[in-house]
This record gives C-alpha cells, structure tokens and sequence, in this order.
C-alpha cells in the first residue's frame, strides 16, 4: 500500500529480484531476510500466504507466537522490540528483563 491507502502489489517487488522474479523468489527473499534478521529458530514461525486482492498479487506473513524471546540482530548489539498499540517500541535493560521474565520462563 502507498501512504494514501492504495494497493499497489507485488508486481515491482517481483521485477527486482535478480532470480524468480515470482511468489517463489520473493518468499524465498522474505525468508532469508527474517533469518537474517530475527535467526533461523524466528523463521519458523512465519507463514507466508500469497493472494489476489482487486486485481493485485499480495503477500501476507503471519508470525506465530514465540516461546521464547527474539532479538533484532541489525547491529553488534542485539534490540528487543514491542508492539504497544499501533507503535513499535525497544525494550531496554531492567524495563526488557521484567517484560521478558513473566512471559518466557
């Protein structure tokens, strides 16, 4: 979707992959970048389903609920991040461990 709401598919998506420009290589794309990203453990908990909405090719990922907790590994320090409402929030120190404790025994 662009900012005003309009779909726009997965049509350019696919044009920029190097090999299988189709659903194939970009869940495969999608694939690599969360292991990249999150770790292979996180990988398999995201299902990729592709589909056909007012005439465009979409993709929608839906991520299971971890048992444990999972780092964004996008530097040499691993962040913990929080969905709170509609924001995404990083969890730091103290304010991490006691979120984390309770949830991930």
């Amino acid at each position: 979707m662009d900012n005003t709401g309009k779909l726009l598919g997965l049509e350019q998506d696919f044009k920029t992959l190097n090999t299988h420009p189709n659903r194939d290589g970009y869940e495969q794309f999608l694939i690599d970048l969360i292991k990249k990203s999150l770790g292979n453990a996180a990988a398999t908990h995201i299902k990729i389903r592709f589909c056909t909405h007012e005439g465009k090719e979409i993709c929608v990922a839906f991520a299971e609920r971890s048992h444990r907790p999972v780092y964004v590994e996008d530097s040499p320090q691993p962040h913990f991040y929080l969905r709170v409402g509609n924001t995404t929030q990083e969890l730091v120190g103290q304010e991490a461990l006691e979120y984390i404790k309770p949830r991930f025994p």
